[in-house]
């Protein structure tokens, strides 16, 4: 009986000890063996079909022991187990010892010829081809160099050029053609193979994702003041500064502040004059006559509510992994004087520089997309809500803002709250004549009083959607 050659027992053992899906190895591994015994009977298995092995490559994974094989046999035996044509090199000769447990056999292929300084090459064909590093590298050289355009259909040519141009060969040359999106490419053919597999998967349609946000503002402002002013008048020549009757100058024919006549014993007085109520929406005056006396009592009541209810629904459709931007608002002018412009003048001369800036206010949303395999979509995401209004004082405008940054990951069409702000702010003020103003019961008679209440709440929702291609 003649022995099986090197190649037979080494397809015995590859067709036994291919690994199935499941990952489970139903035999004990062996050698192949020049002492085999020729009696003994070599493994005999049906060829399993490459497709029922999946590794994780999408290629059948093997479990093999190698001791000293030639590697021309090593490659022949991978030949007749995947099906492909291989073809060894001149200079490809070796003895290989190796032990592979569970691999994909193109990870396998790879490894054993790295190992031992060879490398493979596959043409357009199909047919692999093995040798020595600096041969294929040298044969490179030789090759002809062939001219190809690329017609790029969904992402700028420029991009692509950039991620293919370290691809190419010393003597090869890339060039764009932005007007039509093309890309032309001048090297050897094995470039130009590998290049177009790279372009099948970068050049693709990009998917879009529609993000439908919504900002809820309410701002209710509650206000409430009273104050009582006295007025207390002599009708003798005593004629302070008061509510009821300012004094006069008789000579320059105007009002006289901060003048007092003394002619004999009196008395005048005003209480809480300097604070009153800004705008009163109820005005009474109560006078009293006491002998040469009167006295004005000045009564000043306001109550006001304010609601500002600012809701916006900014919606914005963006490719995956692009930056979106929505504006919806205005710009407001802001003078700004430079006083340096005058120190800086020969003498101190010189007159400030007023200059106006425009500051943008309104609804702003800001969003980046990525669709992940799952179909899932992670959002880095900025919301923001601004105003101006003009300040209680001469000092100018008051910017008032809101905003929200975050990075979340949601569902396809799923409704999310990032982010939600409720500041309640409570502000009391009591002025009055002192010590008066202290005593229970009767005190609120003798001292202004003003209650301001504030509440404001922020709440912001997204809602990204992936846009389905038509058919």
């Amino acid at each position: 009986m003649r022995p099986p050659g090197p190649v037979a027992l080494v397809l015995a053992i590859l067709s036994v000890i291919a690994v199935p899906a499941s990952g489970q190895v139903g035999f004990e591994p062996f050698t192949t063996d020049s002492t085999l015994n020729a009696d003994s009977p070599a493994p005999v298995a049906s060829q399993p079909s490459p497709s029922s092995f999946v590794g994780i490559q999408g290629q059948p994974r093997i479990t093999v022991t190698f001791e000293e094989v030639e590697i021309r046999d090593v490659l022949a035996s991978f030949s007749e187990f995947t099906g492909r044509s291989i073809v060894p090199g001149a200079g490809v000769t070796g003895q290989v010892t190796a032990t592979i447990r569970d691999q994909p056999w193109d990870v396998v292929l790879e490894t054993i010829l790295r190992a031992y300084g060879l490398a493979f090459q596959e043409s357009s064909s199909g047919i692999i081809q093995v040798d020595a590093i600096e041969r294929l590298q040298e044969r490179q050289t030789q090759e002809p160099l062939v001219t190809q355009t690329y017609r790029i259909n969904y992402v700028p040519v420029e991009e692509i050029a950039a991620s293919l141009e370290p691809m190419g060969s010393e003597r090869g040359r890339l060039s764009v053609n932005p007007s039509t999106n093309t890309l032309i490419v001048t090297d050897v053919q094995s470039v130009l193979d590998g290049m177009s597999q790279i372009l099948e998967q970068l050049d693709v349609r990009t998917p879009q994702v529609s993000i439908q946000a919504k900002i809820i503002f309410v701002n209710r402002t509650d206000v409430e003041e009273l104050g009582v002013t006295y007025d207390l008048r002599d009708s003798r020549s005593i004629r302070p500064e008061g509510l009821l009757a300012p004094s006069a100058d008789e000579d320059a024919g105007g009002p006289v502040s901060g003048i007092v006549s003394l002619s004999g014993n009196s008395i005048s007085a005003l209480g809480n004059a300097s604070v009153r109520v800004q705008q009163p929406q109820l005005e009474a005056i109560l006078s009293l006559i006491l002998g040469r006396h009167s006295l004005g009592t000045f009564i000043d009541a306001l109550q006001a509510e304010e609601l500002s209810d600012v809701q916006a629904a900014p919606l914005i459709t963006t490719l995956d992994n692009q930056v979106a931007e929505i504006w919806v608002g205005e710009r407001t002018p802001i003078r700004v004087v430079d006083v340096g412009v005058a120190g800086a003048e020969p003498g101190g001369a010189g007159a400030p520089r007023a200059t106006a800036e425009l500051v943008e206010t309104g609804i702003r949303l800001r969003v980046t997309p990525h669709i992940t395999a799952d179909r899932r979509i992670l959002l880095q995401l900025h919301a923001e809500r601004s105003s101006a209004q003009l300040a209680a004082t001469d000092i100018g405008v008051v910017f008032q803002q809101q905003q929200g940054a975050t990075r979340l990951m949601v569902e396809d069409g799923e409704t999310a709250v990032i982010g939600g702000l409720t500041v309640n702010e409570v502000v009391s003020t009591r002025t009055g004549i002192p010590f008066l103003m202290d005593l229970p019961l009767i005190g609120p008679i003798f001292r202004t009083s003003r209650d301001r209440e504030q509440k404001r709440d922020l709440l912001i929702m997204v809602t990204p959607t992936i846009v389905e291609e038509q058919a």
